[in-house]
């Protein structure tokens, strides 16, 4: 641990930390926010904060126990001192992310080089997909990260000869799996406990066991986890069962969840999401996997059973989001940047895995190059800039595949610059553009929502839940649905989640109308603004008789009043 204040160590942390923060904070609030996640998540974090209840978390006041709370709070922080923006609410997702990337750092500088550990920080951050969820509100970048903390403490204790250094990494690998826990429930513990038994049992490192001061492992999270547990239990006598039972083993298990996808679903996934990169990794990987040099190669084996055991875990069941592997990429950042430090002047070594670089991103180039032409041109949706992005993005790759693999002749330093310069610039682009191609945001019509509330107007959401609306309006919304239906708590959805948490406190039901009784209320005196989306407008019109005046529109929703 004292290595960690000596002054290489410390300057090099600073600098990462400035390097990577400028990265991952240039544009952090100018998207839009995405629905549902980010709206749903951040309401959750407001309402915490308006209401002083940091135990059950609430959407729309409805009891919300999908998440442990970690997340919540930390974002709850950021808008206390910030203030509730866009740029608070993915901070504290940015700040996580980053710390991934200096543990990365920390832990490929301990396993090879001070090289290694620039590069591992280096290309984590600048991995397409990692970069992505750093500045994407959900709960799936912090339990990979707390994750990550706490397999890498694990591995470094490992290797650590015995004494204090060696149980505070342990102790450490422990705090990391609770806070892992309190993010997103019995992931925290389930995957390092698979992993490193697997480790274990591969390559028959048993005594460890001793070594890992399993009890008081234990005692550390539970001193950390139970009291939320306890606390969240005792206020909503349901919450065990259903966040363990439904949440937890019902959504691997199930077929009837949102995300469905084929098992090798993960695969380009992990391939495009870690270009350039991956071309690096393949032969870091072919180095190290031999059965016979598995003792030799003990942490590379542990990496890539970590990778391995991951990415199967993820692709068992049918429900499956692109956010959840993130765990994979910090071992592959450290196994990239191990093999490049290696053979960081063998220009021989690395011209095959340059080529393929170089192949990779052509393909990947064209691929943008195709969706540029066939960007469906939605309905009150301007792509301009989408497909202009798109255009850029497509010859970025294609130049930088020229570029890395005529500058491999002189020194591989200039490849690497080069693949750096190419990633930044392209993910900025992204950035600047992803406004332009988020048609789900009710930002625009919350802003004229905004302009036109008085006291006593309700707000209603019709045969849908926007997600973000409640946070950008910083109240409560109506939300008109066949509430009647008992099947409706169980569709994996925005309805089907207010329908869970109505049943268990009803005095919520103010805010939930059947349909018969929003016509009732559309027919009285009270002045209400209805959002909706363009297909159920229809039937909306169909159900007050086409008394109804449209307000605004914005790409696929439209806002309507029943009075002046």
């Amino acid at each position: 641990m004292k290595k960690l204040f000596r002054n290489t160590y410390f300057k090099d942390c600073l600098l990462l930390t400035i390097l990577i923060g400028i990265l991952f904070g240039f544009m952090l609030g100018t998207r839009p926010l995405n629905t549902p996640d980010e709206g749903r998540y951040s309401e959750v974090s407001r309402e915490m904060v308006a209401t002083g209840d940091y135990v059950t978390p609430r959407v729309n006041d409805i009891v919300f126990l999908d998440k442990p709370p970690m997340a919540y709070w930390l974002q709850s922080v950021s808008i206390h001192a910030f203030g509730l923006n866009r740029w608070a609410l993915r901070l504290p997702i940015a700040l996580v992310a980053l710390l991934g990337c200096l543990f990365t750092y920390w832990a490929a500088r301990e396993f090879y080089d001070r090289r290694a550990g620039w590069i591992a920080a280096i290309s984590l951050s600048t991995g397409i997909l990692y970069f992505a969820i750093a500045h994407y509100v959900n709960m799936d970048m912090e339990v990979a990260v707390f994750i990550s903390c706490g397999l890498l403490l694990f591995l470094m204790g490992a290797n650590a000869p015995p004494g204090r250094e060696k149980s505070a990494l342990m102790l450490g690998a422990y705090v990391a799996a609770a806070f892992a826990i309190l993010t997103k429930g019995l992931i925290g513990i389930a995957f390092p406990a698979m992993i490193i038994g697997l480790w274990v049992l591969l390559l028959n490192r048993w005594r460890i066991l001793l070594q890992m001061r399993l009890l008081a492992g234990l005692i550390i999270i539970l001193v950390i986890c139970a009291p939320w547990f306890y606390a969240v239990q005792q206020a909503n006598p349901e919450f065990l069962h259903y966040f363990f039972i439904f949440q937890q083993f019902d959504r691997f298990t199930g077929q009837g969840f949102n995300g469905s996808a084929p098992f090798w679903f993960y695969l380009p996934i992990i391939i495009v999401g870690f270009l350039p990169w991956i071309s690096y990794f393949v032969p870091a990987v072919m180095k190290k996997i031999s059965w016979r040099q598995r003792q030799a190669n003990s942490t590379e084996y542990f990496l890539i059973i970590w990778i391995v055991a991951v990415t199967v875990f993820f692709s068992v069941p049918n429900s499956k989001l692109v956010s959840y592997i993130i765990p994979v990429f910090p071992p592959m950042a450290i196994l990239t940047a191990g093999y490049l430090s290696q053979n960081w002047h063998d220009i021989k070594a690395l011209t095959w895995p340059t080529r393929l670089c170089g192949f990779l991103l052509v393909f990947v180039g064209i691929g943008f190059f195709m969706a540029a032409r066939i960007v469906p041109a939605q309905a009150h949706v301007d792509l301009t800039e989408a497909r202009f992005a798109l255009e850029i993005i497509a010859m970025l790759y294609i130049a930088g595949a020229v570029g890395v693999n005529l500058w491999l002749r002189d020194n591989f330093v200039h490849s690497f610059r080069i693949l750096i310069l190419m990633m930044v610039v392209m993910l900025w682009i992204t950035l600047a553009a992803a406004p332009s191609a988020i048609p789900g945001s009710s930002l625009p019509l919350a802003q004229q929502l905004k302009m036109r509330l008085q006291p006593g107007d309700k707000v209603v959401a019709y045969n849908n839940f926007f997600q973000d609306l409640p946070l950008y309006l910083q109240h409560k919304v109506v939300t008109v649905a066949n509430w009647d239906d008992i099947n409706l708590k169980h569709q994996d959805n925005a309805v089907g989640q207010l329908a869970w948490g109505m049943q268990y406190k009803p005095q919520s039901r103010q805010w939930m109308w059947t349909p018969s009784q929003f016509v009732q209320h559309w027919n009285g005196k009270q002045r209400l603004y209805v959002v909706l989306k363009n297909r159920d407008l229809k039937q909306f019109a169909i159900a007050v008789k086409g008394h109804y005046r449209i307000i605004a529109k914005a790409s696929t929703m439209v806002l309507v009043v029943n009075r002046a």
